[in-house]
């Protein structure tokens, strides 16, 4: 998850530890820039974050979530695995993205 937000993630915990690239508040390059994408793929190492393992977890703002996604996508995998909430069973589902080319 890129940072915390309101949202109340915690049916997410079913899949383990939930870590967030962004701290609140912290002051991180603006979400248009490469830098964004950059500071994502850094912080992404440093957790060493593992594509076959991993989840990633969308909550927020859409832009800076489908850049991160976009990058995960070409760097590691172009089917990321993800958690979506399923409002209907107020719980989140272990997806894979699928790929495509546009």
């Amino acid at each position: 998850m890129l940072q915390p937000h309101k949202v109340d993630i915690s049916p997410a915990f079913e899949y383990g530890q939930v870590r967030f690239i962004f701290k609140k508040g912290e002051n991180r390059p603006s979400i248009w820039s490469d830098d964004f994408v950059e500071e994502v793929l850094n912080r992404l190492e440093d957790e060493e974050f593992n594509p076959q393992v991993d989840f990633l977890l969308a909550a927020g703002n859409f832009v800076p979530v489908v850049r991160a996604f976009a990058a995960i996508a070409k760097r590691y995998t172009p089917t990321p695995k993800v958690l979506f909430y399923d409002a209907v069973q107020a719980r989140y589902l272990p997806l894979r993205l699928v790929s495509c080319s546009i």
